[in-house]
């Protein structure tokens, strides 16, 4: 495998000097090797009486007797902790190294390969537009390998995938972790590297986890419809990290970043791929018909009963802080609703699963998937592809009119209690989502500045008519994030022109927050005494509360993007513009003197 990857890593630099029908066949070579992910030979009753006996017979070097102390003792400890055949190793930190080197190896070979088919899929590059027809031959030969794969089913064409189901039992796995020995002490608890270098074995298996959980991410990306029993594991699979995350404590980095992976590939086997429309509605409908997967995914919640106490209660579906619980339940509840289920009750269960997720804070849930450190440190196809996920998932979310039953679930009652089953700190609203939409779009504006990528579906024009006067934080927010380059920060002034001619979004345009500093002005004037020289009304009772001054932050920050993004055309007309809306106001000064007097405020 570290052969294959060294390949393709010189693809990326050499690709013109490779012909692909060679390509082709090297590939063909490791694809059982791929269906059976890390699946090496295990322990050999045949072979640990050899070393008991202190006399092996290997292939290469015929009958070698060994000594009791070290080469029986740490064939026997390499076998017991690794899993593997007692014949065949030289020092057993080195030998240790080189198995996790092999298996990390294969991994990122078939990372790579994934990452090229998803990197092309969310690029719409599968028309060859800006590549080499040489670089198309090499991204079809690496597509036809990967959809191999994952179309390779065991037990017929109606059962599970078996790479989703391998990678599944290796995230289950917990053979390889460091075991005590009887002094109390870890047993080979280091291995040493490819440089030499001692490393933790625990560390390399994080490593080989977090690897696993990427290569599961893009395989569902690449082909989302698995197998309800596929579905099923993974809701499982998300259920025993979370379970080991309370065990070890949610300080763990890596662990908290596997539970994201793993809650958004739940999510993506869930939720329906909008492009293939009706090709996939009997898959879909056999994944909601299917009872196992729905006890698991979303169970029913006190709330639909009952209204706890003081909003202390909880959905049985997980106590509050396990989010994850939260996007699987909003997934499921898009699925039902998708598909129009009829049955008795059917619908107003998705419904109210919409409802539920909701009042856990589902979209809080997904925010944090961007805050994560290693995902700040990831590839750029990586960060990519986890914001089309969600952003996908936000657009389906607000086709099913999601946030107004959120809304109406939240209505005060006669007590003052509010009607939901979790703490109001919990409860997602208008502004979470389009912090949701800010965090994304920093990491992959396109999904907003191109309107022709095929990834999302129809979820970009369900996001383009969400736009609420309150949560003027968040969209500023996200419109800076958008402000990226000439052509973003074109889209976005646009966007406030547009805004500007209609009544209910004026509160956003730039006349209404640029004459909000105006006022500051006049208000800080009035305040210290001094001769108020903008002609705005006075208004003393304060400066700015804190929601004001938040609003006011973004918006500057926005400006500064525009000014900084913008072409010099656009950005000299958007102020020329601006001090002519504002010339009364102004009383003949330049546009700049507000913000200077605001900056001169104490």
């Amino acid at each position: 495998m570290i052969e294959l990857l060294e390949l393709l890593n010189n693809l990326e630099v050499d690709a013109d000097f490779v012909d692909p029908a060679d390509v082709s066949l090297h590939l063909q070579s490791y694809r059982e090797r791929f269906l059976n992910l890390l699946r090496f030979k295990g322990s050999n009753p045949e072979s640990r009486k050899q070393v008991e006996d202190l006399l092996v017979t290997t292939n290469k070097y015929g009958e070698q007797r060994l000594d009791a102390d070290p080469d029986k003792k740490l064939a026997l400890l390499m076998s017991d902790e690794l899993k593997l055949d007692e014949r065949g190793s030289f020092t057993v930190e080195a030998a240790a190294g080189l198995y996790f080197e092999e298996r990390q190896a294969t991994l990122k070979c078939l990372l790579k390969l994934l990452a090229d088919v998803a990197g092309n899929m969310m690029r719409h590059e599968s028309d060859g537009q800006g590549s080499s027809a040489h670089q198309n031959a090499l991204s079809r030969i690496f597509y036809e390998f990967i959809s191999d794969l994952l179309s390779e089913r065991s037990g017929g064409q109606s059962g599970p995938q078996m790479l989703l189901s391998r990678m599944i039992e290796l995230l289950k796995d917990n053979s390889l972790e460091p075991s005590l020995s009887s002094a109390g002490t870890y047993l080979l608890p280091e291995v040493r590297d490819e440089a030499g270098i001692m490393a933790s074995r625990a560390m390399m298996l994080q490593l080989e986890r977090r690897l696993l959980c990427k290569c599961m991410l893009m395989a569902l990306f690449v082909n989302q419809r698995a197998a309800p029993k596929v579905v099923g594991d993974l809701v499982d699979l998300l259920g025993v990290m979370s379970s080991k995350a309370k065990g070890t404590g949610s300080g763990d980095p890596f662990l908290s970043e596997q539970l994201q992976l793993v809650m958004l590939c739940c999510s993506l086997a869930l939720t329906p791929q909008e492009e293939r429309g009706s090709q996939e509605k009997q898959q879909l409908e056999e994944l909601v018909a299917n009872s196992a997967v729905k006890e698991k995914v979303a169970p029913p919640t006190q709330s639909s009963t009952s209204v706890s106490a003081a909003g202390t209660g909880s959905t049985s579906t997980a106590p509050p802080g396990e989010s994850w619980s939260a996007v699987l339940r909003l997934s499921w509840g898009l699925l039902a609703t998708g598909l129009h289920v009829s049955s008795s009750g059917s619908m107003d269960e998705a419904k109210r699963n919409l409802v539920d997720a909701t009042a856990a804070g589902a979209f809080e849930a997904l925010g944090q998937v961007f805050s994560c450190a290693y995902f700040k440190l990831d590839d750029s196809v990586h960060q990519e592809l986890v914001a089309c996920i969600v952003f996908r998932l936000v657009g389906m979310a607000l086709c099913k009119t999601l946030l107004d039953r959120c809304n109406s679930r939240l209505k005060r009652s006669p007590q003052g209690s509010a009607d939901i089953s979790l703490p109001l700190a919990h409860v997602d609203h208008a502004g979470t989502v389009l912090a949701v939409l800010a965090a994304l779009f920093k990491v992959f504006p396109q999904l907003w500045l191109i309107p022709e990528q095929s990834c999302v579906g129809d979820a970009r024009s369900y996001v383009e008519g969400f736009i609420s006067r309150t949560v003027r934080v968040s969209f500023l927010d996200m419109m800076s994030a958008l402000c990226c380059g000439e052509y973003g920060a074109a889209m976005v002034l646009r966007q406030f022109n547009e805004m500007g001619r209609t009544p209910l979004l004026e509160v956003l345009s730039w006349r209404k927050q640029l004459g909000t500093i105006i006022e500051y002005c006049v208000r800080e004037a009035a305040r210290s005494g001094n001769n108020v020289s903008l002609t705005v009304a006075a208004r003393v009772e304060r400066l700015m509360n804190t929601q004001e001054a938040e609003i006011l932050v973004s918006f500057l920050n926005l400006v500064k993007q525009i000014i900084e993004q913008g072409a010099e055309g656009d950005v000299r007309g958007f102020l020329e513009s601006s001090e002519r809306d504002l010339a009364t106001a102004l009383s003949g000064y330049p546009l700049y003197e507000p913000l200077f007097q605001l900056m001169c405020h104490p």
